[in-house]
């Protein structure tokens, strides 16, 4: 996703960082807004998620496959 690689560049890392896989399953309208609510809430979740999965992978090798239900994050 465009706006998960846009705020991880912020702090040097891009999706890749996780060793695995990033996806989000389902998408906006969750609930009914003008604001794509679930998306903002999942990236950065997922944001976070990505960082952590990079401190894990760096300490173990090992990469993680990620993923972020929109319809679960509001």
């Amino acid at each position: 996703m465009r706006e998960l690689d846009q705020l991880l560049s912020v702090v040097g890392l891009d999706s890749a960082a996780a060793g695995g896989s990033v996806t989000f399953e389902g998408r906006d309208p969750i609930i009914a807004s003008p604001l794509p609510l679930a998306s903002m809430a999942g990236v950065s979740l997922m944001a976070k998620a990505v960082a952590a999965a990079d401190l894990w992978r760096l300490r173990t090798g090992e990469g993680q496959d990620l993923s972020v239900k929109l319809g679960q994050v509001l």
